[in-house]
């Protein structure tokens, strides 16, 4: 009997050892691999991909975006819309704090001590600093985002707020910018006009805090190395090793919604992208981002994110092709179903990708194939003559840009305008590289591109607003105020009923004046390697969120 008995005490002792050393897969480090080294970590300036990841999880706006789409709490616990969408009061937590790179430094003057302003300058700021994370620091950021001054590449994106357009032309002064702060935690903002993206805006970089103090005290620095960097997300910026990697800890002073899981996460420099499934298979990389192209059946080991976040399109620059009837010319004599066929590519059912959601659901699941141009040569050639004369010309010249993997099928469709319309029409195909084509596009440097346009809005209204006049994204310097209007009357709809048949009209718009014209439909492939769970990406593929990776194993 004793024997018996000491023999389940020792079973039941190893059985609660093994319990005990469980993997949960928390606390672990999870590495995953960014194409470039970043430039700047100053959230009001970032451009790049490298770059928003590192801000998307190192600081934390108003609100932020759920794994599902959903706006969720942030650095405001609640918040409140008047009825007409143009008032926001937002709550903030009290508990939240600002954290530096080496985690020990408890007062924003210790903080200052590290950067190369003097002893006594920082003596004096101890008794006056602030370390909370307070409504002042967004005003201040917010501010600072569509001041001319710092020339802030996303600054449009805040246009929607009262006087940010004016202020941004340099009309108005910064301080007049409709944003306040009542009290330490209180933040009221203004709109212009009702938004129905607005929350989502709040999450980009663009809009994250700023410490007032600490930034003025880096004398310039700001954002260019961990010491001059200060953080209010789940993680901050441990260690950077310039071309090599970053490594983002857990903040232990981070007081948001859910709990950060993973002890680290290091963003590794590879700019060899063919190798990333190799080396998720291997274990170097906890996740990655693939091209469509890539390799599908991972099998049960590997979790898949996929994201019809995509379509490739023709852009036309609507100041080289100022004419709505021109450009419709063009796009009405292209035949989509043979383009895709000869590359055995999925036909776009519109411009909107199918990522985009409107009310509670999919755009395009409840919106159909949008309207398109119909194919008529005789039409197209009367629309291209009446182009012609209203813009004074005997004929058109133009460059079709493009990368080298769809090089065929677009002198496949240079070959077919020339036989549709003639000696009139004189194009040429220039091939780039993916990345040169895209700064060409940026500068809205082209005649026609042939590129992808990605969904970094999870609305179908927020993708339509990067079309609207003056907006940051606008990719081919569309400007319209029948179109700027059918987005104002979407945001104020009362219904999700009468949004969907308004984002609807504005597709139709966008497609029949000839602005863009998508032919096939994409999708981004996330990959989570073996034991790896609770990192998410949104269709933008710039905002890889860790709060909740596990790794087992």
């Amino acid at each position: 009997m004793k024997r018996t008995i000491a023999g389940l005490l020792a079973l039941a002792l190893l059985l609660g050892l093994a319990a005990c050393s469980r993997d949960n897969g928390e606390d672990k480090t999870l590495a995953f691999p960014i194409a470039e080294n970043p430039g700047s970590l100053d959230p009001q300036i970032v451009s790049r991909t490298a770059e928003r990841i590192v801000i998307n999880n190192c600081f934390e706006g108003l609100v932020r975006m759920g794994e599902d789409g959903r706006i969720l709490p942030g650095a405001a616990e609640s918040w409140t819309v008047s009825p007409d969408g143009l008032s926001y009061s937002f709550r903030l937590r009290r508990d939240a704090q600002w954290m530096l790179f080496d985690g020990n430094a408890r007062t924003l003057g210790d903080a200052l001590q590290l950067t190369e302003k003097g002893a006594e300058r920082v003596s004096a700021l101890r008794a006056k600093v602030d370390f909370r994370v307070t409504a002042q620091d967004f005003v201040f950021a917010l501010r600072r985002a569509v001041d001319p001054a710092i020339h802030a590449p996303d600054a449009e994106f805040l246009f929607a707020l009262q006087n940010a357009e004016q202020i941004y032309k340099g009309k108005a002064k910064p301080e007049t910018l409709g944003v306040a702060a009542p009290d330490d935690f209180t933040l009221t903002v203004t709109l212009r006009q009702a938004s129905g993206d607005f929350l989502r805006v709040l999450t980009t970089a663009v809009a994250m805090p700023c410490h007032e103090i600490f930034y003025e005290a880096t004398q310039g620095r700001y954002g260019l190395d961990a010491a001059n960097l200060l953080c209010n997300g789940p993680f901050y910026l441990s260690r950077w090793n310039e071309g090599r990697s970053l490594r983002l800890s857990r903040s232990t002073d981070y007081r948001g919604s859910s709990p950060v899981l993973p002890a680290a996460v290091t963003l590794t420099v590879d700019a060899e992208s063919g190798q990333y499934a190799e080396k998720l298979r291997n274990g170097s990389y906890a996740a990655v981002a693939l091209p469509e192209s890539a390799e599908r059946n991972w099998g049960a080991d590997f979790q898949l994110q996929r994201r019809p976040n995509c379509v490739l399109s023709l852009l036309f620059h609507c100041g080289t092709f100022g004419n709505a009837g021109l450009r419709a010319a063009l796009a009405g004599t292209v035949d989509r179903a043979a383009l895709a066929e000869a590359g055995q590519e999925i036909p776009a059912q519109g411009l909107i990708p199918g990522s985009c959601a409107a009310g509670q659901g999919s755009y395009r699941g409840q919106a159909g194939p949008a309207e398109f141009i119909p194919y008529e040569e005789p039409k197209a050639r009367q629309r291209f003559q009446e182009g012609l004369e209203a813009l004074g010309r005997q004929e058109l010249s133009f460059t079709l840009l493009c990368t080298a993997e769809y090089e065929t099928q677009m002198r496949k469709l240079l070959q077919q305008w020339q036989q549709v319309f003639g000696v009139n029409c004189k194009g040429s195909v220039q091939v780039l590289p993916a990345q040169e084509l895209e700064e060409r596009l940026r500068a809205k440097n082209f005649d026609i591109a042939f590129v992808p346009l990605y969904a970094k809005a999870d609305t179908a209204l927020g993708y339509l607003e990067s079309f609207s006049s003056g907006h940051a994204d606008n990719p081919c310097g569309y400007r319209s105020s029948t179109f700027d209007k059918l987005l104002e009357t979407i945001a104020a709809a009362p219904s999700d009923a009468e949004a969907l048949r308004g984002c609807k009209q504005a597709e139709a718009h966008l497609l029949q004046n000839g602005v863009a014209l998508p032919l096939f439909a994409r999708e981004s492939i996330y990959v989570l390697g073996k034991g790896v769970s609770g990192i998410y990406f949104h269709p933008d593929g710039e905002n890889v969120c860790f709060i909740g990776g596990r790794q087992i194993g």
